[in-house]
């Protein structure tokens, strides 16, 4: 899907005000009031970071929002319409949030890019024909907030290399796992340092959980022994913060070590110092680096290759993570 983005097309289409407090406005072109507040239900909006979006005449499910909070990026989607929708349709409201704005075409209407100052999540409500869009901490939507940490990715960190499998090949699509399986549950928020072979870099990936406030940051990782060479050195191992006095950071760990060495059906090689470990060294929240299994081992990288032992790994995260908020 080809997209061209402009800031030109936003001036053209409506207006952005910068006022004193820095806050940006997005009003119509006749500088008409930017909203009327309205009673949204039982819940809270603030009004110093509301949006409202006109979807008077928008079938339902004509509009979607993706929150890209890996670029901090919300998306809306609007099917069916052309670039000049806005000039009669113009998004309302403000946000002293919003560092940025982008529109463009695509193969099925137009979408327009809010770049925000931070990481949000974002509370959305249709009422009355128009969709109204705030912006919100997460523990403000979900009970529990967890991180998943698919360990590398990307051209310059693939991880460890054995018989041509890529390390960065394996963690990814356990970690994906891992958040299928939050999703069941609405109460907990779960969020992923990347979601493609991408290059994320560390400092990006702790700043997400340390932003987020989270609740547990699992980055899953596959170990290998140093000679480079394939030998019989199988299990699970697990990184954890020694120096963390809380002692949450070792509880994460011990439960990740007994629970996946038991799905993944492999030895529990117990727990290891992180602290020289700059993922686990800058976190301000509960985290544990688990090593699933060895690469260097034949039937281990076998086994971590398979789609089926994926998701034993994967049930074994979320299981300890599961014990670990319940606690």
């Amino acid at each position: 899907m080809a997209l061209s983005f402009s800031l030109l097309s936003v001036f053209i289409i409506a207006f952005v005000v910068l006022d004193s407090r820095g806050v940006f406005t997005l009003a119509s072109v006749n500088d008409e009031p930017v909203i009327e507040m309205v009673e949204l239900a039982s819940e809270e909006y603030d009004e110093n970071h509301l949006l409202r979006l006109d979807a008077t005449q928008l079938a339902e499910g004509d509009i979607s929002i993706t929150n890209n909070y890996r670029e901090n990026t919300l998306i809306i989607e609007v099917k069916g319409e052309g670039m000049d929708y806005f000039a009669s349709h113009p998004i309302a409201g403000n946000s002293d949030h919003i560092y940025g704005l982008w529109y463009g075409e695509t193969t099925t209407g137009f979408e327009f890019d809010i770049e925000l100052d931070d990481v949000y999540e974002f509370k959305g409500l249709m009422q009355n024909g128009y969709y109204y869009i705030d912006f919100a901490d997460a523990h403000e939507l979900y009970d529990k907030v967890v991180v998943i940490d698919p360990g590398h990715g990307g051209a310059s960190s693939p991880g460890t290399v054995r018989q041509g499998v890529l390390e960065a090949d394996i963690t990814l699509p356990i970690g994906l796992k891992v958040c299928e399986l939050f999703d069941r549950d609405e109460d907990i928020g779960v969020y992923i340092t990347r979601d493609d072979d991408t290059d994320t870099d560390l400092e990006k990936r702790v700043y997400l959980a340390n932003r987020l406030g989270a609740d547990a940051f699992v980055s899953i990782h596959c170990n290998s022994t140093t000679s480079g060479n394939m030998d019989s050195v199988t299990g699970t191992e697990v990184l954890y913060l020694t120096s963390d006095e809380s002692g949450m950071s070792k509880k994460l760990a011990e439960l990740l070590s007994e629970h996946v060495s038991e799905t993944f059906e492999t030895i529990n090689r117990g727990l290891i110092s992180g602290d020289e470990i700059k993922i686990i060294r800058t976190s301000e929240v509960p985290a544990a680096l688990v090593e699933i299994g060895f690469m260097s081992n034949y039937a281990e990288l076998e086994k971590l290759t398979n789609d089926s032992y994926q998701n034993y790994a994967a049930e074994g995260i979320y299981d300890a993570i599961m014990e670990f908020l319940e606690e």
